[in-house]
């Protein structure tokens, strides 16, 4: 739990709120689509599910990415 107290900065909520509504957004582009293409309600759920979670980890991963290189560049690196 100490860990996470040390790598959390309070300057990052912009980033989360922005990563959080691209994700919503690419959840309401997928549901419109599986409207607008008369899909079951099985398979527009699917479409919305499997977007929701590719969203979600290309933002989780630009976030890590963007974490990583802050914590390198104030530790001077990799040694």
């Amino acid at each position: 739990m100490r860990d996470v107290a040390k790598t959390t900065s309070h300057g990052d909520e912009g980033a989360t709120f922005a990563g959080f509504v691209a994700i919503i957004a690419v959840a309401e582009m997928a549901f419109v689509f599986g409207l607008t293409t008369k899909l079951s309600w099985q398979a527009c759920t699917l479409v919305v599910v499997v977007a929701t979670a590719l969203a979600a980890g290309a933002v989780f991963t630009v976030v890590e990415m963007q974490r990583l290189a802050k914590e390198g560049h104030h530790t001077g690196g990799v040694r």
